[in-house]
Order: structure tokens, then sequence, then C-alpha cells
């Protein structure tokens, strides 16, 4: 049976100085921490993830991915906050964030070029979570690309969501909660299942790569069916 832990997500809306991190790792693995919105970096990014570092729970970073914003200054932006924080191998994996803003919707044409982006990330970093609800995947005209990457599915108040696909998901938003001694405000916690991909590191991303190389050129040969 998979075990499911509990998880965190925060950003620039949880106030470092008002936050307990140590009461944190008393209830939670791990935390993902915003990077950047679009191309503008989280400017509370660095503090969270010392502080959780500093408490003992996994991290992970994710970004607020933006259609209207230039794929590369974001893609750019992530890595630079991720250099600037340390993350890197045995980290959880990085997450994208696909969802309205406020300002543009959620729609087809928002597919392909999210697509690209993940598959960029996933090249840099070995893996990729999507953040998508069921609604927005629907909106999008449901692609498949998404299906093959580890889901984090937000569908407040329910035990288990409704997902993209109808596939297992490897992240549930579950609500905003206010943890008692930990912080005074709401925040967004999560149920995860493990194991969540983590950050290979350089000699088994060589294997890794290695051996899909090689996959691939059997498949080009005939090889395999």
């Amino acid at each position: 049976m998979t075990d499911v832990v509990r998880f965190l997500d925060v950003s620039k809306w949880q106030v470092p100085s008002l936050f307990n991190y140590e009461e944190a790792a008393k209830l939670y693995t791990g935390a993902y921490v915003r990077a950047c919105y679009g191309d503008t970096p989280d400017k509370r990014c660095v503090e969270h993830v010392r502080g959780f570092r500093n408490a003992g729970m996994a991290i992970g970073l994710y970004i607020f991915w933006r259609d209207r914003v230039n794929a590369v200054d974001q893609w750019h932006c992530f890595n630079e906050v991720a250099d600037k924080v340390r993350y890197g191998p045995g980290d959880v994996a990085p997450a994208c964030d696909i969802e309205d803003d406020g300002s543009s919707e959620v729609c087809p044409p928002w597919s392909e070029s999210a697509r690209v982006f993940v598959q960029a990330i996933e090249g840099q970093w070995g893996g990729c979570l999507v953040y998508c609800s069921r609604r927005d995947w629907v909106r999008l005209s449901e692609p498949k690309w998404m299906l093959r990457r580890p889901l984090w599915v937000p569908h407040w108040g329910v035990t288990e969501p409704a997902t993209p696909g109808d596939v297992p998901w490897a992240m549930h938003q579950t609500g905003a909660l206010v943890v008692p001694g930990m912080y005074p405000y709401k925040v967004d916690a999560n149920h995860a299942r493990l194991p969540l991909p983590t950050i290979p590191d350089p000699h088994d991303r060589e294997r890794i790569e290695g051996l899909a190389a090689l996959t691939a050129d059997g498949v080009r040969r005939g090889l395999y069916r």
C-alpha cells in the first residue's frame, strides 16, 4: 500500500517571520515553495526554503507558469532561483502550476506551450509534476501529455479528488487550513503519495539517460515491438 504523507505549499503570501518551521515539521513531511510567478522570482522563496531545510523537511520548488510570459525567461528565472537555494539531487522534483490567474483563463492554446515548458524543466531537473485541476485539464482539451507526468491535483474538501483522465494523483491539494502554533493564517495543505519523484544525482541521471538512448535506438532499429 502506498504511503501518504502531508505536504505544505507556500509562497510570498506566507510571512517567514510568522512561520514556525519546527512546528510545521512535527505535522508535515515536506513543503513545496514557489520559486517564481512567471518570470518574477518569489520574494520569500529563499527564506522559506532555508526555514524548511533547517527543520529537516523535504523541499520541492514550483513555478506558477504564465502562458503570456516568454517561456525562456520563465525557465531562466526558475533555474536562477533554484541555484540560489541550492536546489538539487535528493530534493523533490519541481512542479509546474497551470491555472487561471484572474487576468487570463486556461484555454486550449495553452496546452502546447505548457507541454514544451514542462519538457524543458524535465530536461533540466530530471522530472516535473504538473499542478492542474480536472476542470482545467478539460478546458485544455484533455491533453494526453499531462497524463504521463506525476499529477498534483487541487480538489478541496474531498478524500479522493477528481483527476485529469482519472489517473492516480501524486499530490492532492486538500484545502487551506489554519494550523495552531504554526502560522496564524491559512496555508494550503496537501497529501502526497510516496515515493514522490526526486531530482537524480548526476551519476543516476547519466545512467538513466544512457538506458533511454539505448532503448530509443532499439526502437528505431526495430529491436523492440
